[in-house]
């Protein structure tokens, strides 16, 4: 079962349980519902269930703590995505071993659904491999959890859970062309499922189409209502009508738009300083963001009214690095420590896919 649209982003957010387990494993998720024999519990956008036997206890989260008022603003994102389906927990796993995948398993499990396709079988190599992806993403590796999903499609095409969950990290890693391929023909598959329509608002939006962004996410509003949706549609609509006139200048690692002559003129000088911390940052992290980051030189007013940030917010990174330059007309130190401070943010974000 797919959620759509239920998880936030930011792991803090989330109130999750603690089950704990009779054979000293746990499970940290939100528990859903119980009965005589069952506990039902969701992790990463699906809802599975435990023997009830199987349990020794549960521990309930407390209720999240509000945000003092003035601190930093989290990540803006202009929405949730739909977290990508997961099999249970490594706890129990038969294709998680000693902290690696169990790759003579994983075939062993494909050569038993060829030489007999039932449902069965199908659901074991799905699920084993979903665990695999699962682990791997959650070790750091989002490339292996990306070829995991992507085998799993191939013995299994336009699986609606496989494909949402690959078309969640190519998203997340900021893959927006791959996963515009992956997503646009199963969308049409899938028409009932706003989850595809999420994703691929979000990778229009990534891109910087805006009006086809809108497009996708007003037909996920039409299958199902979300608050948190129709935030991120008011959003970009704000943002379309400032910034739907600016220009554009592009790098081999950036596409910077801005407006106006005194920003043209600094436009040269962030690209170049943008560049060099690029390159800082890829050899003391060891990781290189293969898509284009966007980036966005506002008036102050324009900022303001876009991101709904304080006065006192300096610039902001939500996926797209926003700066406010209004009275800047040099480059100065102190502007090359923002930018740099917020691309970093971009690197964590996909080193990390978003956590």
């Amino acid at each position: 079962m797919f959620l759509p649209l239920t998880l936030l982003l930011c792991p803090a957010l989330l109130l999750a349980d603690i089950i704990y387990l009779k054979n000293g494993g746990k499970i940290v998720a939100p528990v859903t519902k119980e009965d005589t024999k069952q506990i039902f519990y969701e992790m990463g956008g699906g809802e599975f269930a435990l023997p009830r036997s199987a349990v020794e206890r549960i521990e309930k989260s407390a209720p999240a703590p509000l945000q003092p008022e003035g601190s930093r603003p989290s990540r803006d994102l202009a929405l949730e995505l739909p977290a990508p389906p997961e099999a249970a927990g490594e706890e129990g796993s038969a294709v998680i071993h000693d902290g690696a995948v169990d790759e003579a398993y994983l075939r062993r499990l494909a050569g038993e659904a060829a030489h007999n396709p039932s449902p069965e079988n199908l659901h074991q190599l799905k699920r084993a491999y979903q665990q695999a992806a699962v682990f791997l993403s959650r070790q750091g590796d989002p490339d292996a959890a990306i070829l995991k999903y992507r085998e799993a499609i191939k013995v299994l095409p336009h699986d609606q859970a496989l494909t949402l969950g690959l078309g969640y990290l190519l998203t997340k890693q900021d893959h927006y062309l791959e996963a515009l391929d992956l997503l646009r023909p199963e969308a049409d598959r899938y028409p009932q499922s706003p989850d595809f329509r999420v994703l691929l608002g979000s990778d229009y939006y990534g891109m910087e189409d805006l009006d086809q962004a809108l497009v996708e996410w007003n037909k996920a509003l039409t299958l199902e209502d979300n608050p948190r949706l129709r935030e991120a549609v008011e959003k970009v609509e704000r943002e379309r009508d400032v910034s739907g006139s600016y220009s554009e200048l592009r790098s081999e690692h950036f596409l910077l738009r801005y407006e106006g002559q005194q920003a043209e003129k600094l436009s040269g000088e962030i690209l170049n300083s943008l560049e060099g911390s690029f390159q800082n940052l890829t050899l003391d992290l060891d990781y290189s963001p293969s898509e284009v980051i966007v980036v966005i030189l506002y008036p102050t007013q324009a900022f303001r009214d876009i991101t709904r940030s304080p006065a006192w917010v300096g610039a902001l990174n939500d996926g797209k690095i926003r700066v406010p330059i209004s009275g800047l007309t040099v480059m100065t130190p102190e502007l090359a420590r923002v930018l740099k401070h917020e691309l970093t943010h971009s690197f964590i974000r996909q080193i990390t896919l978003g956590r």
